[in-house]
This record gives C-alpha cells, structure tokens and sequence, in this order.
C-alpha cells in the first residue's frame, strides 16, 4: 500500500493509495469509522466511468472524481451507506473522506497529491490495520472496475512501465483463474505481473463467450484455463488486456 497527502485549496487529508487490485476491491469496506484529514484515493490507471458502491460502508462518504492531471471532474456529498455512485465522465482517480470533508471544494479544482516514503510512515494508523485484519475474513468490494491498471502517472519517482504498443504481439498462453468473489483474472506467461482483473459482467460474459463449454465447467470448478496467442480467440483477449 502506498502512503501520501492530497491537498485541494487550503484542505488536505493524509491517504492511503489503491493501485492494486486487492486493494481497489477492498477499499474502506467494514471499517467503523476514519479519522479526520485521513482517506482513500483510488487509481484505475486509466480514464473510464467509474462506479463505487457504499454498500459495505458503516459511515458515510463525500467521493470526488478526478481527471488525469488531478483536476476535479464531480463531487459527491454525504453518500449513506447502501448506494451506487456513478461517474458522469470518464476520470482516473476518485478520493472518499469522511462526510463533510469536501465542503467549499468545487468542480474544476485543482488537486496535488505527494507520496510519502516507507521511513515517513513509520506507524501505520489504527484504520488500516483494521482493514488488513478484515481481509481474512472477507472480500467486500467498495466498487467496481473493469481493468487496473499500473500506477499513478507523475506520482512515483520511478517511471510508469509503457503500455504495449499496438504492433506488439504477444507469444505464448494467456491463463485465466476465477477468484472467490467471481471475478476472472487473465494473466500472460510473459507478462506474470500485469494481470488483467475483470469484474464488470459484460467483460466476464465476454470471455464466457469464447470459452469451450468443458472450459466453462473447469473455469466455474477452480481450474486454469489456457488460451494458446496463436488461437483465433487468443485476439479478443488482446484486447481485453
């Protein structure tokens, strides 16, 4: 988990940054409450609508979207626990703080955000260690994505690793695993560190879609699926990564 403060106008809260997708999914799900100037910021690694439910919530929520360059897309205020937020526009990142937080922050603000190295944050607060002795009991998704993606661009100090390029081809099999919550994950032989988490239904249809009925089985059973790069089918999942 990365560490570090998002400032907009004169407010600024301490933050814990999402990037992966274990932590995407979790998010701020069974915590009792946060303490003040602290929240969660989400990276998807890439512009798309976003959706976040409050459904595992137990406190209530101001959410702002924000573009590639940290400028405020939408803000919503006082979100109940129980409710699906919805983006408007396509944005990257989204901040939840506590109810309230967000007051005098507009549309079109500009955020910064700076990360803190591992010696800055020498004691990890009370409200993440809730959350990491709440992943042993359960996965309970504070929203949805379609894919994630790598890390917040003019975030890190190291640079972001280049997308492929869309001559690139990739050679040898992709694999595809069912997690517990149903999510399929699809990951590549040469490329075992960039999987591909789908969790958007009509992304999981599409991939039931060009499976073999025996391979839908196997998949629904626990069992990796292996697609060959040289099979016709092998191109949507190109696509899809």
């Amino acid at each position: 988990m990365l560490y570090g403060t998002i400032a907009v106008k004169n407010k600024q809260w301490n933050t814990n940054i999402a990037t992966n997708p274990w932590e995407l999914t979790q998010g701020l799900g069974g915590l009792s409450d946060m303490p003040v100037q602290e929240g969660m910021l989400f990276d998807l690694g890439m512009p798309q609508t976003i959706q976040v439910t409050t459904m595992p919530m137990l406190f209530p929520l101001d959410i702002a979207f924000f573009s590639e360059t940290l400028e405020i897309t939408e803000i919503y205020r006082n979100i109940q626990p129980g409710y699906l937020v919805t983006s408007i526009s396509p944005a990257r990142y989204f901040l939840e703080v506590n109810a309230g937080d967000l007051e005098g922050i507009e549309n079109g603000d500009q955020a910064t955000v700076e990360l803190l190295s591992i010696q800055e944050s020498v004691i990890e607060t009370d409200w993440m260690s809730a959350i990491i002795g709440f992943m042993g009991i359960a996965v309970m998704g504070i929203f949805t994505v379609s894919i994630v993606r790598d890390l917040v661009k003019g975030l890190l100090d190291e640079p972001v690793k280049p997308t492929l390029l869309p001559q690139t081809r990739l050679i040898g099999k992709f694999t595809l695993r069912m997690e517990r919550m149903g999510n399929i994950i699809i990951t590549h032989n040469k490329r075992p560190g960039q999987s591909v988490f789908l969790q958007f239904e009509s992304d999981k249809e599409l991939v039931y879609d060009l499976l073999r009925k025996s391979e839908r089985k196997d998949l629904d059973a626990g069992w990796n699926i292996e697609i060959k790069d040289t099979e016709p089918r092998a191109s949507i999942l190109n696509e899809l990564w």
